[in-house]
């Protein structure tokens, strides 16, 4: 390293002043535009006078169209990180805008870009005094990084001190343009400085002391608070700052941080290519058509129904109500033909089901229990079967709507009653929506479905109203009648008589919830 002391302030504009023409009261040099060509010709003469050791390192692609792989591969949309990087990458290639890696070597568009870059440095760091600024910029102990646009105006840049033997560097300035703020121009210009830092400077590590309103934005680029580099390569190389936070960034010798889409994308498809290693959630399987077509058949089965009825009672003697209209006929048989019921789904029949590891042994996971059929409780018991599971559901939901404390519970919550109910109740539910539920006759398949909805009706009153209210008391004191009810007439295999059930019963169906007022 030098021990040269660098150029005064005055040195260096009379220096730009002769080369890059005059500047304004302002101290900023007044940069011509330029053609396309002459973009084109400056930016080859930047490339020429880099050695062999500062070109950047080819980021490996990823996986083309053209191979094997990536033809069974799916597509994968890049995050918000990497469409953000890949439109400015695309900006690159087309010239609206390129980063020199530059440092005071007396050469005149180099000291250019320096002026440049401490102009945007004075006016974005109003803290730092300006000939502290000019200094370190024009330090050739300092290298820095620019952002330009296609006429070659500098919009930002970030400006270190590479310890070479150490094999660190330490950020002084990191600043963009007001004006082009808040564009992705940031998070690429530092991970184009990693690129020349690590390629061309041979770093493994960068340092800084950022202030409390640059510390968001160093994490978002990499750095933590924790130093991993070891304190003797760097205490006392880099000058300490009152009330800054130090801050690390490691910098991986084979990641190219100008090309981490590729990388992204690349990590990604390796994942992807592992999990297919365990699992089918690739294969996407082709939709179930068994709710279609029952819809279909029912339609037509009710239809036949109905026609079939009204023909019967067209047939019968006349007088008054000898033909009662088709659509009671054909109500009153869909409850005793089985033919007008909707058919429920084999689990193991849908395809992909079973090589997921489901078995039918899992049908059978969960308490088994009986059933007593009358409204006393006392009958015998029977299998839980789905007809029996139905004729008892009917009972209970006639049960529950016939105490005197449901009535909060057994319609629907009016808008008009409490205009901000459905901003607060995500899940809302009531007897009358149960009630057409079961006639479905598809939809509570289970008893817990079915209590599910029911404690939901509970939990969402308690959970709109206050617990001195009329409805949550009413809430409580419903559910424990339904507890009572359910402990009568629900008996479980593995349980010693009713007072068991009952308890069995009110743990089971408290985690479920939905809606009276």
């Amino acid at each position: 390293m030098s021990d040269e002391a660098p150029p005064t302030k005055r040195q260096c504009i009379e220096q730009v002043q002769s080369h890059a023409g005059p500047i304004d009261a302002n101290g900023e040099v007044k940069v011509e535009p330029r053609s396309d060509a002459a973009v084109a010709a400056q930016q080859a003469a930047q490339a020429k006078e880099r050695s062999a050791a500062s070109q950047l390192v080819q980021e490996p692609a990823g996986p083309g169209p053209s191979s094997s792989s990536a033809r069974d591969r799916p597509y994968i949309a890049p995050g918000a990180y990497s469409q953000r990087e890949e439109a400015l990458i695309k900006r690159e290639q087309d010239g609206d805008i390129a980063f020199r890696y530059v440092f005071n070597n007396d050469d005149p568009q180099n000291l250019i870009y320096l002026v440049g870059l401490k102009n945007i440095f004075s006016k974005q760091l109003p803290n730092m005094p300006k000939e502290y600024i000019v200094r370190l910029v024009f330090d050739r102990r300092h290298r820095s990084v620019a952002l330009l646009k296609r006429n070659g105006t500098v919009i930002g840049g970030i400006t270190y001190r590479a310890f070479h033997e150490q094999a660190f560097g330490e950020i002084a300035f990191c600043a963009v343009t007001s004006h082009e703020q808040v564009k992705g121009y940031g998070t690429r210009l530092m991970n184009q400085t990693k690129e020349f830092a690590r390629t061309v400077d041979r770093l493994t590590h960068f340092l800084t002391y950022a202030d409390n309103n640059a510390v968001g934005y160093f994490e978002k680029q990499g750095f933590t608070r924790e130093i991993t580099l070891a304190r003797e390569r760097w205490q006392g190389y880099i000058k300490d700052y009152d009330g800054g936070t130090l801050m690390e960034c490691v910098m991986h010798p084979r990641v190219s941080y100008t090309a981490l889409p590729d990388l992204i994308r690349t990590q990604r498809l390796a994942l992807d290519d592992r999990v297919r290693q365990v699992s089918n959630s690739h294969v996407v399987r082709t939709g179930l058509r068994h709710f279609q077509e029952e819809d279909a058949r029912l339609a037509a089965a009710t239809a036949a129904a109905a026609a079939a009825a009204g023909a019967a009672g067209g047939r019968g003697a006349g007088g008054v109500g000898a033909g009662a209209p088709a659509g009671d006929a054909a109500a009153a048989t869909a409850d005793t033909d089985p033919a007008l019921r909707r058919r429920m789904l084999d689990i193991g029949g849908i395809p992909g089901v079973r090589e997921a590891g489901w078995s039918p042994d899992m049908v059978q996971q969960g308490p088994r229990f009986r059933l007593l059929l009358d409204e006393a409780g006392a009958g015998p018991a029977v299998e839980a079967g789905s007809e029996a599971l139905h004729r008892f559901l009917v009972l209970l939901l006639e049960h529950v709507k016939g105490l005197e404390d449901a009535w909060p519970f057994r319609e629907r919550v009016a808008v008009q009653d409490a205009p901000d109910y459905y901003d607060i109740i995500k899940d809302p539910m009531a007897l009358d929506v149960m009630e057409e539920r079961l006639a479905s006759r598809g939809y509570y398949v289970t008893l817990d479905i079915f209590t599910a909805d029911l404690r939901r009706v509970f939990d969402n009153c308690r959970l709109y109203n206050a617990p001195d209210t009329i409805y949550y008391k009413l809430a409580n004191k419903l559910e424990a009648q339904v507890n009572a009810f359910m402990s009568n007439h629900v008996l479980y295999e593995d349980e010693a008589g009713p007072a068991a059930a009952a308890a069995a019963a009110a743990a089971g169906t408290g985690a479920g919830a939905g809606a009276g007022r």
